[in-house]
Order: C-alpha cells, then sequence, then structure tokens
C-alpha cells in the first residue's frame, strides 16, 4: 500500500496520504485548508475577561513524486502565532507563516523511510481523535516540528496488519523554526525542553496493529487496533523558572497504550478510543504526567456526534526543590464554534490572566494537579459545517 510510505497512522490529520493515493510518480499534487474561529468568552468572572478572538488558519500540503519510489512533501501553516492580550479582543491578529514539515520519503517494500523536518508519531488520541478541539491536551505531548530520520517496517501476523517505527530526532533550531510576518522566535539551545539537544539525541519506538484494515485507516475503517509506544527524550537546558531555580532538568521517557474499535449496527457505525500515557519528567522538567483520553463517535449519514474527554494529572514532586505558592486567575468558556474544516488540529488552552508567586521551602513529598478538557462536535461532512461545544479547566 503506497501510503505505509508515510508511516502508518502518524499522517493520519495530514493531507499528504490522500495526495500520494491520488498521484501516479511522475506528478505534482497539493491541497489547501482553510478555518476560522472564533473563541467568544461572552461570561466572566472578573468581567474584564470577556473577549472575542478569531483567529484564521490556511495549511497548504505540496508534493512532489519524480520516481515511484520517491516522495517530497512540504507543509506550511499560516496561523496566530502569538498569544493575544488576556481581556482583549483579537482579531486576525499575530498572525504569520511558517514551514511545518519538510520531508522526503523512500519505499522499498515492506520498508518505508522518512528523513527532514516533520512532526512525529506518538499519541493516537492526537491523530485520529475526531473534533475540533478534541486534541486539545493530548497534543500537548506530541513531539511536532522535529529534524530527524524515521524507519518504518510493515509486516501481517495473528490475523492483523502490523507497523513498527523507529525515529530519531532533535527540536529543529534552523530558520525554519521561527515564521514570517509576525514572527514566533527561532528556538535555540537556550529555550530548553525536552528533546532540545545538540545531534539526534532523542528515540521513540511504536508498534501498531489492526484487524479489518491497514494500521493507517485502523480508526475509520478497522474492526480493532492497538498502539504500544516508547519515546525517549533527552533534557534541554533549564529555562524559565527552573533556571530560576537552580533545577535540575530530566530526560523524558514518556510511555503509551491506546486501543481502537470500530462497530456497524444497522445503519449506524460507532466508533472507539481510548488512550493512556505516563510521561517521566515531561517536557525535560522535574514533574510527571498522566494523560487519560478517552472517545465516542456516533455516525449516522450525514451527522457524525463525537464526543471527547481527557484528563491529564501531573504529578509534582517538590524533593530538592524551593517551590513558589502561585495563585492565578484562568480564563474558562463554554461556547458554540462553527469552523470551515472537521478535522480541527489545534487550539489553545486558556493562559493565567494574573498571577503572584511567593517563595517558601518544601519538604519532600507528592502532589497532583489536574487539566481537564469535555468536547461535543457534531459535524455534517457533506456541508462542512460544524457546531461544538466545550469545556476546559485546570
Amino acid at each position: 500500500m503506497v501510503a505505509l510510505a508515510l508511516s502508518t497512522a502518524a499522517l493520519a490529520d495530514d493531507a499528504a496520504p490522500a495526495l500520494v493515493e491520488a498521484c501516479t510518480a511522475p506528478c505534482v499534487a497539493y491541497e489547501a485548508s482553510a478555518e476560522l474561529q472564533s473563541d467568544w468568552v461572552f461570561a466572566a468572572d472578573p468581567g474584564f475577561l470577556k473577549n472575542d478572538t478569531v483567529e484564521p488558519t490556511l495549511t497548504i500540503d505540496m508534493l512532489l513524486a519524480p520516481m515511484e519510489h520517491l516522495r517530497l512533501v512540504t507543509s506550511v501553516i499560516t496561523e496566530s502565532v502569538a498569544d493575544p492580550r488576556p481581556g482583549a479582543d483579537a482579531i486576525f491578529e499575530g498572525v504569520g507563516t511558517y514551514l511545518a514539515e519538510f520531508y522526503a520519503t523512500v519505499q522499498a517494500h515492506p520498508v518505508a523511510i522518512r528523513v527532514g523536518k516533520f512532526d512525529t508519531i506518538f499519541s493516537l488520541a492526537s491523530e485520529v481523535a475526531p473534533g475540533i478541539n478534541a486534541t486539545d491536551l493530548v497534543s500537548d505531548f506530541d513531539a511536532d516540528e522535529r529534524f530527524g530520520a524515521e524507519v518504518v517496517l510493515g509486516f501481517g501476523g495473528l490475523g492483523m496488519e502490523h507497523a513498527l517505527a523507529a525515529t530519531a530526532f532533535t527540536t529543529d533550531r534552523s530558520i525554519f523554526s521561527d515564521s514570517l510576518f509576525t514572527s514566533r522566535g527561532r528556538t535555540s539551545l537556550s529555550d530548553g525542553g525536552a528533546g532540545n539537544t545538540e545531534g539526534l539525541s532523542s528515540l521513540s519506538f511504536l508498534l501498531d496493529g489492526c484487524s479489518g484494515a491497514e494500521p493507517i485507516d485502523c480508526y475509520m475503517d478497522g474492526d480493532f487496533g492497538y498502539r504500544l509506544g516508547l519515546r525517549h527524550q533527552r533534557a534541554g537546558a533549564p529555562a524559565g523558572e527552573d533556571e530560576e531555580e537552580g533545577s535540575t532538568e530530566g530526560d523524558e521517557v514518556a510511555y503509551l497504550a491506546a486501543a481502537t474499535a470500530g462497530l456497524e449496527f444497522d445503519e449506524m457505525t460507532f466508533r472507539l478510543l481510548g488512550e493512556a500515557a505516563y510521561l517521566r519528567h515531561f517536557d525535560g522538567g522535574q514533574d510527571d504526567a498522566v494523560v487519560l483520553t478517552g472517545s465516542a463517535a456516533i455516525e449516522v449519514e450525514p451527522l457524525t456526534y463525537v464526543a471527547t474527554y481527557t484528563r491529564q494529572f501531573n504529578l509534582v514532586s517538590t524533593e530538592g526543590r524551593t517551590l513558589k505558592s502561585t495563585w492565578q486567575i484562568l480564563r474558562s468558556s463554554t461556547s458554540p464554534t462553527i469552523v470551515n474544516d472537521p478535522v480541527g488540529r489545534r487550539g489553545n488552552l486558556p493562559p493565567p490572566i494574573r498571577s503572584r508567586a511567593t517563595p517558601m521551602k518544601v519538604p519532600p513529598t507528592l502532589s497532583a494537579s489536574e487539566r481537564l478538557s469535555i468536547w461535543v462536535d457534531v459535524w455534517n461532512p457533506a456541508h462542512r459545517k460544524v457546531w461544538a461545544c466545550s469545556t476546559t479547566r485546570r
């Protein structure tokens, strides 16, 4: 299957697989999608937090196939790259254009190799969960915009199709990490974070499997699918509060298990997804995180009804640290949103509005904080109109 050259389900939310299937070498193909999202906070306490933010997203995917087994893929995104001021209306503010992906794939069946700048494979929920903002929390631990190399091996066994992927990568610190028009800033080693180190110092291994379809199509067409993942990202330099406190960064080690199922009853199709991830030294810091996601979709032509629940537990270790006692006011909203694209890829959690911190010594202990998101979406694929209701809490 030609789409295997794009590494199992890793690009399920991109246009590239569709372009590959429609392109017979030698050929050139492209696809453009536009999204306009309005986040309207119409009720807030205190009242100055009321605001309306209108943000566009334009994505252009391009593919060049000079020969049968070679593909060059590029993805350029134009969107808001700067956070708006809290409580202020923002319409098309901070819009920048950047190169999200640029890579080459070579396939020698059943092996496929990808080299360049790309979004690495890890969370299955962030790739296939349908809905406008269903991937909001789970996308936080994705390792996107990385330079590296990836090898995928497809094979069959136990009545299923499987794909084993191995990736070596590092954070993009080239000029392509910045953006045009509105600068988002070029990434440097001093920015810290997991994987932001010299050389290809980070690794990930994933095993996908599916019954009834290829792994890349398992969520939509398969009867049952699974993903098991392991990722190691070397810690970067301390930054922000960790640098001020003199904290020691830790290498991030992430474990993931996910499963999907598809059931058909008369004229209805049910799709289920569950995922659990544990991240040791989340994003190269001292704290750990557990992220749980569940999604259920009911397709009754021509509409699809989707409910997604995600909860993130942050396990905060205070051993050997000077913590800060912090209070803050967070923006929270429940509002309908109309967009032009039924597959929302991104959504930003509201930033703190006001905060005050007081340093204090604390004994070694373990505490937990939570982040919760619940998304309900309804869309009509034929007319590409979406209604969504969302709630977030930290």
